[in-house]
């Protein structure tokens, strides 16, 4: 008797150890629909709070046309197909930028059948099915139905993990596309290299690309390392344009990237990046998951978002009132986004390779600042004024590398995009509130907030588009 019960203690103590994280009532497609200015442009990502690899299936319809509005985020909720796993986006943008490192896991009869897909645009896409997916803070998965593989992803701050379950089948090689050319903006690509290393386990590379807003300060380049331990690679090689080369190890230019084949039917992958260097992006996949299981990276994140939920305590509302709140909360804990890798080092407004302040948790970057300022901000202070100090301190940065307060910053530049001055309202509404830690300089930011007021900006952005349309219409 003593006995059966110690097993049934230790089966239930095991059940405790291995149940998945208990989250409140969310969905998180929401935000993912509508069309025009009317979608709210979320990506459906897994990812951390505030994290740069936000890692999204970037969806198609059924005709493969890309509606501009409808996918700013990378995924709307009326498509019908995957087009690949892409590991960075930007989140309620109303323009495309981001969307590089596309991802996509496949099963072909043979090289040839290989040839036929990568030979178009999306040719490896796959049909899917809302019914097949899941999705909570930090984790997606889903099924592709073309392909016939379940997909499991979630993601550090800036390291993406991918478990793939490939359907068995005898008759057919597995195979991981790294379309390294890609961008949610299909002509951003200005460049990029990938480089297959079997001794080290590990696909390498960058892209430099021009989005709609990056191309305004001459682009971003993204560089990543694709991990694969305990892959047993038994086929390889690169692509380039539209044209197969098998056993090759390097590709180039943009319209490139490389294939994996293994017999595995079971994958496990970490994609690091950087937006530093590519032994940075081995430093955040070092440092932010040491290597560990999907499971226990899930763990790590899920653990994260918990934390920043468990922050709030509400009650009284119906499950449906509960579900949109806490929907908006955990929308309003993505971004802006975390632009220091994993030991401190970021690229700062001035190009140059800079090490945040040890006072400082994060620097950030990705700011709507015109369309937040009211809103997110505020709230971000109101129950977090550590994270707020470091994201006036960021925009500080930004002043002291860049020259002017940022309007609408992206990565380490300016956009010039929008109108107004609402970085000194944020900066006010910190001080005011007598929420500002002993670091922020006030002989700086009032010295910033006068240079706004009383000279005109070098990003000045639409307020002197739409002077000079006034001037020019008399």
């Amino acid at each position: 008797m003593q006995l059966l019960t110690y097993i049934i203690v230790i089966e239930i103590c095991f059940l405790l150890c291995t149940a998945s994280v208990h989250f409140p009532s969310l969905n998180l497609t929401i935000g993912t629909g509508g069309n025009g200015f009317g979608a709210g442009s979320i990506p459906l990502c897994a990812s951390s709070p505030y994290g740069a690899l936000r890692l999204t299936p970037d969806t198609g319809n059924e005709l493969d046309i890309f509606i501009v509005f409808d996918h700013l985020g990378g995924y709307h909720f009326g498509d019908s197909h995957i087009n690949t796993f892409a590991h960075t986006h930007t989140v309620g943008a109303g323009l495309p930028d981001y969307g590089q490192i596309g991802l996509m896991p496949v099963q072909v009869n043979d090289v040839e059948d290989l040839q036929r897909m990568i030979s178009k645009t999306h040719g490896y896409r796959s049909a899917f099915s809302h019914s097949t997916e899941r999705t909570e803070p930090g984790y997606y998965e889903v099924y592709l139905q073309t392909h016939r593989i379940k997909v499991q992803l979630t993601a550090t701050e800036h390291v993406g993990s991918h478990q793939y379950l490939y359907d068995k089948n005898v008759n057919k090689k597995y195979v991981i596309l790294i379309d390294s050319s890609y961008s949610l903006d299909s002509s951003a690509c200005n460049n990029t290299q990938v480089e297959i290393d079997l001794k080290m386990n590990e696909v390498r590379g960058w892209i430099l690309f021009d989005g709609a807003l990056s191309k305004r300060f001459g682009g971003v380049r993204t560089y990543f390392i694709i991990s694969f331990p305990q892959l047993n690679i038994t086929d390889y090689g690169v692509w380039n344009d539209n044209k197969l080369y098998p056993k090759q190890l390097n590709a180039s230019a943009c319209n490139s990237g490389a294939y994996l084949m293994f017999s595995s039917e079971q994958v496990n992958i970490l994609v690091g990046i950087s937006f530093v260097s590519i032994e940075q992006a081995r430093v955040n996949l070092r440092m932010e998951t040491e290597y560990q299981s999907f499971d226990k990276i899930l763990e790590l994140v899920q653990d994260k978002w918990l934390a920043e939920f468990n922050r709030f305590e509400i009650d009284g509302w119906d499950n449906d009132e509960m579900s949109k709140f806490n929907t908006a909360l955990y929308h309003s804990l993505m971004s802006p986004t975390i632009w220091n890798d994993a030991n401190g080092v970021y690229l700062g407004w001035d190009g140059q390779i800079k090490v945040k302040p040890d006072h400082m948790d994060h620097v950030y970057t990705d700011m709507s600042i015109w369309d937040v300022f009211r809103t997110q901000f505020p709230f971000i202070l109101l129950h977090d004024s550590k994270r707020m100090n470091d994201i006036v301190s960021s925009i500080m940065l930004n002043y002291e590398q860049g020259g002017d307060l940022p309007k609408w910053p992206l990565a380490n530049g300016y956009t010039g995009c929008m109108m107004g001055s609402h970085s000194d309202i944020i900066l006010s509404d910190l001080i005011v509130k007598k929420e500002n830690s002993e670091f922020l300089n006030l002989t700086q930011i009032v010295q910033a907030v006068r240079q706004v007021a009383n000279t005109n900006q070098k990003h000045d952005g639409r307020w002197l588009v739409i002077l000079s349309s006034l001037f020019h219409s008399y």
